[in-house]
């Protein structure tokens, strides 16, 4: 089925108007410095939110947006900063929530940063002891954390001896 069947009322009947939208349309791209910038502007003394942002052409929302933003700091940079890893390397970061029924992970997967961010409806995670300043998990004990399981109740896999001879 073709474009103009769809928008078509009868097959007969010729297209009026035929529109092609490209670009970006009213979205600016901003830089960080002009943001940065922006942001200053607005926590001013004595400046209110609503016309800083009605002077640059923004809606107050956006700015809100941006100054909570620049108030989070970013968890590949956190990463970085604070665990001295690095966040590019495959290794995935986990950070939980105050609420206990959140966490966020963040990894890298060889062709980008992913983000990842769960909450439990019913229940919540159940996190291992701090060793060192950070948790050292297993697959397993990973996975069950991800489920929402108790991963205490998941153990390594324990070796198996190899038979020496058949039957």
């Amino acid at each position: 089925m073709s474009i103009s069947e769809l928008t078509l009322k009868t097959k007969d009947e010729p297209i009026r108007r035929f529109e092609v939208f490209t670009g970006n349309g009213r979205r600016r791209e901003w830089s960080d410095d002009q943001k940065a910038q922006i942001i200053a502007e607005s926590c001013e003394p004595g400046v209110t939110v609503c016309s800083v942002a009605r002077r640059h052409g923004l809606t107050p929302q956006q700015l809100f947006t941006w100054r909570r933003l620049a108030r989070k700091p970013r968890l590949a940079a956190l990463v970085k900063a604070q665990m001295d890893a690095d966040p590019f390397s495959g290794t995935i970061y986990v950070f939980r929530a105050k609420r206990t029924d959140r966490i966020k992970l963040i990894f890298w997967d060889g062709s980008g940063v992913c983000l990842v961010a769960k909450r439990i409806e019913d229940g919540e995670f159940h996190w291992p002891r701090m060793q060192d300043g950070a948790m050292h998990l297993t697959a397993a004990q990973f996975s069950a954390l991800f489920e929402g399981l108790d991963w205490k109740r998941v153990h390594a896999p324990s070796e198996t001896r190899t038979p020496i001879k058949a039957g």
